[in-house]
C-alpha cells in the first residue's frame, strides 16, 4: 500500500502527446464541435465538467482501482480523445475540427495520503482538494479528458475523485462505465481476465455516420418540421432577476437542492388516464410555473435527449447527448389536462427527432437573438433517475455530492429520483438570480405540481402556486390594512420620554459632534422659548432653517412646521395651507 501511495503521489497531471491511434484523424461530431466552440468562448471555465466524488469504505485494493480505471480508458477511445483543427490558424482548414486518438497511457489515477492529518485538518484538506478538482478547466486540445484523484482519510477510508470533461461523457456514458468498472475492479483482484465483450464502434464512426446522416434527406424534413414547430417563438422568457442583466452573464452559478413532495397516486393515475409519463407532468407544470413568473403565454423550454436510438450506440462510451426545444402555449389559459397533451405531443415528436443536432437547428433557423440569452430557450428541464454508483468487492462505495458553483443556462431544473425519493434541483446563474428568489421558485413549483394534479381539470392559471407560509405572508401578514385607533404620540412627546428614560444615551450625530436626549432637550426647551417670545403660536405654520436639523423645537410652539436648508430657495413667511389658520 505504502509503495502504491508512494509512486502515484508524484504523477503529474500532463497532457496527451501520443500520436494518434487507428489512423488519419476523422471529423468533430456535432456535440464535440459544440463543447470546442464553448471552450473557446471561454477558456477558463469548468461548466461542462463532470466531477463526481465517491466515498469507498472498507479494505481498497489500490493497485486493482488503478487497473480498473486504465482499463476504462484503455477500452473507449473517448476518454483518450482530443480534438485539434485541422490545419494551422488563418488557413481554411483550421475550420475543419477533428478527433486525434490517443494511444492507452498507464498512471491515470493520482493517490495522495491525507490520513496523518488531523481531523478537522483531513476534513478541510478534502473539501478544498474537491474545490480544486471541480474548478480546474481542462484543455480539450491537450488532454486528458479525465482525472482520477484518490484521497487516502484512513486504512479503510477512502475518497475518489473523478473528473470528466462532458465532451468524453454523457448520462447514458456513466452508467457503461460503472458497470464495466465494478467487473475490471473484480477482475483485477482476482487476477483474472474480466469478461467483457469488445468495442466495436467509438465516437469516430458515429461522427461519420453522422455527417453522412446530415446530408441526406431525412435531416432536411427533421429541420422544416423544426422550421414550422418553433416559427415566431419568442427569442427570451423574461425570468424577473435581482438587478438590470449584465450584457454577457457569466457562468458563475450556484445549486439549489430541495425534497419533492409527490401525491404519489394521483400522479399515477393521472399519467394512466393521460398516457403520459411523469416526466411530461413535470414539464408542463414547469411550463406553468414560468409562464406565472414571467407573464408570457408562449414558453420554450429545453431538454436533453439520449439519441441512442440506434443499436451501435447502445454500449458507446461519449457524448451522443442531444437537446430538443419543447413549446407550449398558455394564450387560452387551458386546462392543465389540455396543456398535457400539448406538452406530450410537443415531447414526442422532438423526441422523434433526437439525431438532429440541436447546433444545427440554430444554424439553419438564425432565430432573433439577444446579447447575452441563448437561442432559443433559456431554461432547461432534466428528468432521472441518479445512477447507482458501482458495486465494488468488498467496499461500500457512497456518492458524495460536489459542489458547483458553474451554471450552463439561466436555470436548470432537475427532478431526480433515487432511494429516499424525489429531488428537485436547480441550478442558476447567480448573476441573475439570489438564494432566495430560487427557494421561492422551488416551493412554486411543488405547490404547483400539487394543484395540478390534485384539479388537473381546472385552468393552469386557477392553480394554486404560493406555499403556505408565503400565502399567509402575502395575504395576510403584509395585507394588514387595520389603523391603530389612537392617533400615534407626537415626535416631540417620544423624545420628552426618551431623555427622562434615558438622558445620557446619544440622541443626534453631526461630524464629530454628539449631543445626548437631555442635552437635545434643554436645547429645544430654550429654542421653543425664544420663537413663542416672537409670536409663535399653535395655530401658525412655522419653517425652521438650520444647517444642522438637531432641533426639535418648532414642533413644541405649532404642529405645522418644517425643516428647511439654507441652500433652498427663500421661503415667504406664509401660513401653511390646510392650517386651519
Amino acid at each position: 500500500m505504502t509503495d502504491v501511495l508512494r509512486s502515484r503521489r508524484s504523477a503529474p497531471d500532463t497532457p496527451l502527446r501520443d500520436g494518434p491511434a487507428g489512423g488519419a484523424p476523422a471529423p468533430a461530431s456535432a456535440a464535440q464541435h459544440q463543447m470546442w466552440q464553448l471552450s473557446r468562448l471561454d477558456p477558463g471555465s469548468a461548466g461542462y465538467l463532470v466531477p463526481l466524488a465517491y466515498r469507498l469504505h472498507g479494505p481498497l485494493d489500490v493497485a486493482a482501482l488503478s487497473a480498473a480505471l486504465d482499463g476504462l480508458v484503455a477500452r473507449h477511445t473517448a476518454l483518450r480523445t482530443t480534438l485539434t483543427p485541422d490545419g494551422p490558424a488563418g488557413s481554411p482548414d483550421a475550420a475543419r475540427l477533428v478527433q486525434v486518438v490517443h494511444e492507452p497511457r498507464p498512471g491515470l489515477l493520482r493517490v495522495h495520503d491525507l490520513s496523518g492529518l488531523p481531523t478537522w485538518q483531513r476534513d478541510q484538506e478534502l473539501r478544498a482538494r474537491m474545490h480544486t478538482e471541480a474548478g480546474t478547466p481542462i484543455d480539450l486540445e491537450r488532454g486528458p479528458v479525465l482525472r482520477a484523484l484518490l484521497l487516502r482519510c484512513a486504512p479503510e477510508e477512502h475518497v475518489l475523485l473523478l473528473t470528466f470533461h462532458h465532451v468524453a461523457v454523457d448520462e447514458w456514458s456513466l452508467g457503461i462505465l460503472h458497470d464495466e468498472w465494478e467487473r475490471l475492479y473484480a477482475a483485477h483482484r482476482a487476477g483474472r481476465p474480466a469478461d467483457l465483450d469488445p468495442v466495436d464502434v467509438d465516437c469516430r464512426d458515429h461522427a461519420l455516420r453522422q455527417r453522412g446522416w446530415l446530408d441526406g434527406p431525412e435531416a432536411a424534413a427533421q429541420l422544416d418540421q423544426w422550421r414550422a414547430e418553433l416559427a415566431g417563438a419568442p427569442a427570451v422568457l423574461e425570468l424577473p432577476t435581482r438587478g438590470p442583466r449584465p450584457d454577457v452573464p457569466s457562468s458563475t452559478g450556484a445549486t439549489l437542492s430541495v425534497p419533492l413532495d409527490v401525491p404519489t397516486e394521483a400522479l399515477a393515475a393521472l399519467c394512466h388516464r393521460m398516457r403520459v409519463s411523469p416526466y411530461m407532468v413535470m414539464l408542463a407544470t414547469l411550463h406553468v410555473l414560468l409562464a406565472r413568473w414571467t407573464g408570457q403565454r408562449d414558453i420554450v423550454v429545453g431538454t436533453p435527449v439520449a439519441n441512442r436510438r440506434r443499436p451501435d450506440t447502445q454500449r458507446l462510451v461519449g457524448l451522443l447527448l442531444n437537446t430538443v426545444a419543447v413549446r407550449a402555449r398558455l394564450d387560452d389559459n387551458p386546462s392543465f389536462e389540455t396543456l398535457l397533451g400539448r406538452v406530450r405531443a410537443a415531447a414526442l415528436a422532438g423526441l422523434s427527432r433526437e439525431e438532429l443536432p440541436f447546433t444545427t437547428v440554430v444554424g439553419a433557423l438564425r432565430p432573433a437573438r439577444r446579447p447575452g440569452f441563448t437561442p432559443l430557450f433559456q431554461v432547461m428541464f432534466v428528468y432521472g433517475r441518479e445512477a447507482a454508483p458501482p458495486r465494488l468487492d468488498d467496499l461500500e462505495v457512497t456518492p458524495v455530492e460536489v459542489p458547483v458553483d458553474t451554471a450552463k443556462f439561466d436555470l436548470t431544473v432537475s427532478v431526480r429520483e433515487n432511494a429516499d425519493g424525489l429531488r428537485t434541483a436547480l441550478e442558476y446563474r447567480t448573476d441573475l438570480f439570489d438564494p432566495d428568489a430560487m427557494a421561492r421558485l422551488a416551493g412554486h413549483f411543488q405547490t404547483l405540481l400539487r394543484s395540478l394534479v390534485a384539479e388537473p381539470g381546472a385552468p393552469v392559471g386557477a392553480a394554486a402556486m404560493l406555499a403556505p407560509d408565503e400565502f399567509r405572508q402575502l395575504v395576510g401578514e403584509w395585507n394588514r390594512t387595520a389603523t391603530p385607533a389612537e392617533p400615534d404620540d407626537l415626535v416631540h412627546l417620544l423624545i420628552e420620554r426618551q431623555a427622562r428614560d434615558t438622558p445620557a444615551a446619544v440622541a443626534v450625530t453631526d461630524g464629530d459632534t454628539a449631543l445626548s436626549y437631555h442635552e437635545l432637550h434643554l436645547r429645544a426647551e430654550a429654542l421653543a422659548e425664544t420663537l413663542r417670545g416672537r409670536g409663535a403660536s399653535a395655530s401658525a405654520a412655522w419653517w425652521a432653517c438650520s444647517c444642522r436639523a438637531r432641533s426639535r423645537s418648532p414642533w413644541r410652539c405649532s404642529p405645522c412646521c418644517g425643516p428647511a436648508r439654507p441652500t433652498y430657495p427663500w421661503i415667504r413667511p406664509t401660513r401653511r395651507p390646510g392650517c386651519g389658520t
